[in-house]
């Protein structure tokens, strides 16, 4: 399961899962922030994997238990004026 993400000077705007783009081997053993995006198509809980994996249990998921369902997708807005060659802005949601 990995997360395609597209980012803009080093920061992450959008994650979709399934990648359409990588492949299972190239997915990262950390856990990201955008981890939900995963969660969401996976119905695994990571976090919870990840704790169990940490106190020494045993891994009992693995690739093949796995159905993906679904497609899901993250977004990030970043307020930026386009005038002001994308300098960061400060912009009110009202």
């Amino acid at each position: 399961m990995t997360i395609l993400p597209l980012q803009r000077r080093n920061q992450k705007f959008l994650e979709e899962a399934p990648s359409p783009a990588l492949t299972l081997d190239l997915r990262k053993a950390r856990i990201q922030v955008e981890h939900p995006v995963i969660e969401m198509i996976s119905s695994v809980d990571l976090i919870e994997e990840q704790i169990h994996f940490a106190v020494g249990e045993k891994l009992y998921i693995t690739r093949d238990d796995v159905v993906l369902r679904g497609h899901s997708i993250e977004c990030r807005i970043n307020a930026e004026d386009a005038f002001k060659n994308f300098r960061p802005g400060n912009y009110s949601t009202k």
